[in-house]
């Protein structure tokens, strides 16, 4: 079965940028892509994010991470 790394994008809450790109930390299913993505369409994270940091422990059931791949500091940092 076909896989790929999936990246897409999350809103953030009390951010300097609107959304926060993402990406699962290794290869799913090709035929759960969209499954997943609907999964993550509901998520929102709250700022501050640092790359690296982790959306989701276990995005696809079989322990994929879902990883942070941008920084994205608070709207009220100076």
């Amino acid at each position: 079965m076909p896989k790929r790394v999936l990246t897409t994008s999350i809103g953030v809450s009390n951010g300097t940028l609107p959304l926060v790109s993402v990406k699962t930390a290794r290869p799913i299913d090709r035929a759960r892509i969209k499954e997943i993505m609907k999964k993550i369409r509901s998520l929102s994270i709250v700022a501050p994010v640092a790359v690296g940091d982790t959306v989701v422990e276990d995005i696809d059931g079989e322990g994929t991470p879902l990883l942070a791949t941008r920084a994205v500091g608070c709207s009220n940092e100076k």
